[in-house]
């Protein structure tokens, strides 16, 4: 996700009051921010300097979408548990307001919950519901299967996100205000809810090669954890959570009510988490960019330069009969509307 893709997506999206910001070129603010990154016009280098400091991961707000009326899709992480005075994040908060053509105050989700500990705890109980070791144990379960399916709380948390998701689009197509989405690193929800608010929204994102944009963008781009959440580096002190599949699991069922409106097949997703958990893609790999950059050009004698592929390269895996079976055969390109999806577990 380059200076350009940003300028692009700004253009494309027509949203106004909001620049491009070069404060962490080389990565002199942090490694774990992006060398470009979209601000609102009324905010200086300088301030974002010093909020950056505020911040936990340093991430700071940061525009990822918007709208030709001026509401914004904003992602920012909660403020150090060592900072008591809010004063940096209001002022922040100050500058969305500002940039919104009625200065309209933005609408907060608050994403604190469930935690990535929480998702993993579920993950587990799901993956062992659906791997029973013998028969016996599929047998036992069988007839109770849905009653324990409901104990993991994995399609509570599917309905959760989704269910943000939707607040946030509404916000924005019905209500025009901006939207902050804010949790405690502003890396593991904040990627889920994100992108599901734009694939709500967005009928580009919808497509084979929006999804991919938006999967770089909000995923790879702005650095969600991969490395750690995926268990590429085993580590006591590193959190497992499988964020990415909770998120492809969101934009399945989406998928299942609204199947004429997506390019992507259900294959698309399933083998996207597949590709997750082969260690020679560099978009899964890493858990930000600069890491992505340390690895590509090394960093002296002892860290030579690696030869890092991109998932996106599907011809490296499949043939074009196989890469076939990623299109949805109901696609409608037509179909342009805002989705309303159902997201209760009823």
């Amino acid at each position: 996700q380059t200076r350009l893709d940003w300028e692009k997506e700004i253009k494309r999206t027509k949203c106004q009051n909001w620049r491009i910001s070069h404060v962490n070129v080389n990565y002199q603010v942090s490694p774990l921010l992006l060398e470009t990154i979209i601000v609102p016009q009324s905010v200086t280098d300088n301030i974002i300097k010093e909020a950056v400091e505020k911040f936990r991961n340093r991430c700071c707000p940061i525009w990822v979408w918007g709208t030709s009326k001026g509401a914004a899709l904003v992602r920012m992480a909660d403020l150090l548990p060592t900072i008591t005075d809010r004063t940096e994040e209001n002022k922040l908060l100050e500058h969305i307001r500002k940039s919104h053509p009625e200065k309209r105050a933005p609408y907060i989700i608050d994403l604190s919950l469930p935690t990535p500990k929480d998702i993993n705890t579920s993950y587990l109980k799901l993956r062992e519901l659906c791997t029973p070791e013998n028969t016996r144990v599929f047998k036992s379960q069988d007839f109770k299967f849905y009653g324990l399916l409901d104990s993991t709380k994995w399609l509570s948390y599917v309905s959760v996100c989704l269910t943000k998701a939707k607040e946030a689009a509404e916000q924005i197509s019905i209500c025009e205000s901006t939207v902050v989405l804010q949790e405690g690193n502003g890396q593991d929800l904040n990627c889920v809810v994100s992108s599901l608010t734009q694939l709500i929204l967005d009928p580009f994102f919808r497509t084979k090669f929006g999804f991919q944009s938006l999967i770089q963008k909000d995923w790879v781009a702005l650095g969600h954890p991969f490395a750690n959440r995926l268990g590429h580096i085993l580590c006591k002190e590193i959190e497992q959570s499988p964020l990415f599949l909770l998120f492809l699991d969101c934009v399945w069922q989406l998928l299942q009510q609204f199947p004429t409106a997506f390019q992507v097949s259900e294959t698309y997703l399933t083998t996207l988490w597949d590709s997750a958990h082969i260690s020679v893609f560099d978009t899964f790999l890493f858990n930000c960019q600069h890491q992505r950059l340390m690895a590509e050009f090394g960093s002296g004698n002892s860290h030579p330069p690696l030869v890092l592929r991109s998932v996106w390269d599907w011809r490296e895996q499949f043939s074009e009969r196989d890469i076939g079976l990623f299109c949805n055969p109901l696609f409608d390109d037509s179909y342009k509307a805002v989705l309303k999806p159902h997201t209760g577990l009823a």
